[in-house]
């Protein structure tokens, strides 16, 4: 046998050597993968051919268990996925739910507490969608036995006695008993060492409130009712430990004030404190209180607050309150104009027209050769039957209800002389005659009426930041496919003189409160996108107001988002180093600039005909409403804090950042199988993760994905250091790249 025999044979010993190894490794780490005659699947450990071990059973139904088992039964811990979108996480034993665990409803209802059997048996609380609470006694999956409800609409504590879930007792109380007092901790305060719910703000304050958001992205929070100050005029980070101190008192936390003064808690530490810190290093066990306090410490960090003649003011409230104001004014206004169609001088027009038409016995002889023109164009431009889009029907300038901002003079002026024009019957020359002074009198009356409508309307308009050069005509704007929808309307692409558009249309709702809310978010993301140049941010063109609808008109972005790149197109070669420097670079300017995103994801990050990325629906953040506050974006990619309910600060975007990298790097949606629910429940408050894999290509993405997830927000990194970082790794990449074409050269040249 010559040496290259030996080697050969060496070589396959080896291979068969690692081969067995492999075949050993698996068998020790006792994972098995089992599918079942009635299409069950169970991926887990098992011990004598039975489940035993960790283990994940998926049932054929769509049910899903995650968790432990012993001898065949779930026994331990596990969460279990309902096909229905709910999700229980906590103990099990022999099968069914026993011990402690949380329930979470599809409807945003969370059971916590005690579980026999398969029901709700025990002390529990049940914290419901609308903010409410009710702790007590459960049998049987029933209320039985006393218990305390907060009602977060009238924020009354009652105490109430159930049987089996018929209510036999209640009356309102002032404070609850030790072991209720943490559960209720959040919406308690304490004033002379007696704990009460916190009173209800003057209903009028709170409705101006709800419609106000400031530049992060929240509502007031009714600051200027609850936010709690010291005296005078200092900022929070001046605060001296005293201060400090009777910031406390105003809390009611006092018990806490001998902890602040051992770790010499001055105002500049205090602003920046976290959950941890003042859970491990100020000793404050209960959830509720630091909450309280995260809470004051937000509201401080976002306004300025100043007390005087015992009143609290923001620098800029007045503003804010005539803000509000105007936004009820400006709907007023596009409600008067809306219905002037139906006025008597316009009604005369309209019967004049009518029996003209039944004169001439042709609808066709009434339509200018303009309006034939643009009807043609219309037809032209409209999609084939089965194209997702919707033609634009180009509307008569003769119909005032068709309202457009930028044309609001003229447009009956033009229909009166053409239809003056117009040869009239010789037997219709009398009545023309008797009626003609009356009619124009009201013609001339509703003119000059709209006249001042519209000169309010844009009045107001620029008083709300809304720029009248950017104001578009309607008419001049060609509507095409749909490309997009959401949860305010459609986008479609159009076309304005001749460029490519994106038209977000703000779809009229039924209800006059919707549709007004729906008004004030349009202004609000205008406010905040009118604002914005950056290279890596869709530009924004102009407004366009039309009757009850608005329309947000942008740059067209020809190749889609990222997300149908990842998902849909599969595109393959895309230069991920530049995607992802380029959505940096976009979220530190809005950074930069005090704003956050709030709904950072790949569907939200565009791409040019040039590749270049641009980041849209970055004023989402502040157009929100109250009562979504603590479900601001999208909840797969949204942080773990934020599906808690707690504030939403720049760290929060950092994470869905993280949860695009993470997407890059797998291909996958996130938590694409489960519900919202589930999504809320495992990972906000269940402390599942993604599994972030090791390596990358290139390998920054993985280092930057784990530094993003973290489920701590103050150990994420900012966009500025995330930026230093992906250059750092570009000029590592030239340099490397560098050495091996000079090792290449070097090599061939000997």
């Amino acid at each position: 046998m010559n040496s290259q025999d030996k080697i050969d044979d060496n070589i396959n010993n080896i291979i068969q050597a690692m081969k067995l190894f492999g075949f050993l490794q698996r068998q020790t780490s006792n994972e098995h993968h089992i599918i079942y005659s009635n299409n069950d699947e169970y991926h887990g450990e098992m011990k004598d051919n039975m489940k035993h071990g960790k283990g994940v059973y998926k049932f054929a139904n769509g049910n899903r268990y995650e968790g432990e088992w012993l001898f065949n039964q779930k026994h331990g811990t596990g969460k279990y996925f309902y096909n229905s979108g709910e999700l229980y996480i906590g103990q099990w034993q022999q099968n069914k739910k026993n011990g402690h665990g949380q329930h979470f409803g599809v409807y945003g209802d969370r059971y916590v507490g005690q579980w026999v059997n398969n029901c709700k048996h025990g002390r529990g609380t049940i914290y419901y969608a609308e903010n409410s609470i009710y702790s007590g006694e459960f049998s049987d999956n029933k209320k039985h036995g006393p218990g305390y409800f907060y009602n977060s609409s009238t924020r009354e504590l009652t105490y109430q006695l159930y049987d089996n879930d018929k209510l036999k007792e209640q009356k309102v109380v002032d404070q609850v008993p030790c072991e209720f007092e943490n559960v209720f901790s959040a919406v308690l305060v304490k004033d002379n060492q007696i704990i009460h719910p916190q009173p209800l703000p003057n209903t009028q304050v709170e409705e101006t409130h709800q419609i106000q958001q400031e530049a992060h992205g929240f509502d007031t929070l009714q600051a200027m009712n609850e936010t709690v100050t010291v005296k005078g005029k200092k900022k929070m980070q001046d605060w001296n430990i005293e201060e400090v101190c009777i910031w406390l008192d105003c809390l009611g936390l006092s018990q806490y004030k001998e902890n602040f003064i051992k770790n010499h808690m001055i105002g500049d530490t205090l602003h920046d404190l976290t959950d941890v810190e003042l859970k491990e290093e100020l000793g404050i066990e209960i959830l509720g209180h630091r909450k309280l306090i995260l809470q004051q410490i937000n509201m401080h960090k976002k306004y300025y607050i100043k007390k005087m003649a015992g009143q609290l003011h923001r620098a800029d409230s007045e503003n804010s309150a005539d803000q509000s104001s105007k936004y009820d004014q400006l709907y007023s206004i596009i409600q008067k104009i809306e219905p002037a169609v139906e006025s008597p001088g316009i009604e005369v027009l309209k019967q004049k027209k009518s029996r003209r038409k039944r004169s001439s016995g042709s609808e066709d002889k009434l339509i200018s050769p303009e309006q034939k023109e643009q009807q043609q164009e219309t037809a032209k431009f409209s999609p084939k039957q089965g194209n997702q889009g919707q033609s634009l029907k180009v509307e008569s300038k003769q119909v005032v209800s068709n309202f457009n901002i930028n044309n609001a003079t003229g447009s009956e002026s033009s229909d009166e002389s053409s239809s003056s024009s117009n040869e009239k019957p010789q037997e219709l020359q009398l009545e023309s005659n008797q009626s003609s002074s009356p009619s124009k009198h009201c013609i001339l009356s509703e003119k000059n009426l709209q006249q001042k409508h519209q000169e309010k309307l844009m009045s107001l308009l620029q008083d709300l930041g809304i720029n009248e050069k950017l104001l578009i005509n309607y008419q001049e704007i060609k509507q095409g496919p749909q490309i997009g929808k959401g949860s305010y309307g459609i986008v479609f692409k159009g076309n304005w003189l001749g460029q490519d558009v994106a038209i977000k249309s703000y779809c009229k709702k039924k209800e006059q409160q919707k549709h007004k809310q729906l008004m004030a978010d349009f202004l609000k993301e205008v406010q905040v996108i009118s604002n914005l140049r950056h290279p890596n941010i869709v530009l924004y063109m102009g407004v366009c107001i039309k009757r009850h609808n608005f329309y947000l008109i942008t740059e067209y972005m020809e190749n889609g988002s990222l997300y149908d790149h990842i998902h849909k197109k599969k595109t393959k070669n895309l230069n991920f180093i530049q995607i992802i420097e380029d959505i940096t670079l976009g979220m530190n300017n809005l950074h930069g600039r005090r704003i956050m995103h709030c709904d950072l994801k790949s569907s939200n990050v565009l791409i040019d005909q040039n590749w270049n990325v641009k980041l849209c629906d970055f004023g989402l953040s502040r157009i929100k409403s109250k009562k979504t506050k603590s479900m601001i974006g999208t909840p797969h990619w949204m942080a773990p804090e934020i599906m808690r309910g707690e504030p939403y600060t720049e760290k929060s975007d950092v994470y869905s950042f993280g949860m695009i990298l993470w997407e890059i790097i797998t291909g996958k949606i996130p938590y694409e199988n489960l519900s919202i629910t589930q999504i809320i429940g495992t990972v906000g408050w269940g402390h599942t993760q993604v599994e972030i894999p090791q390596f990358s290509n290139p390998p920054i993405l993985a280092i930057l994905a784990k530094d993003c997830l973290k489920r701590e927000p103050s150990q994420r990194p900012t966009f500025a250091k995330i930026l230093e970082k992906i250059q750092e790794s570009q000029k590592q990449e030239c340099k490397n790249k560098e050495k091996a074409k000079k090792f290449l050269i070097d090599f061939l040249s000997n």
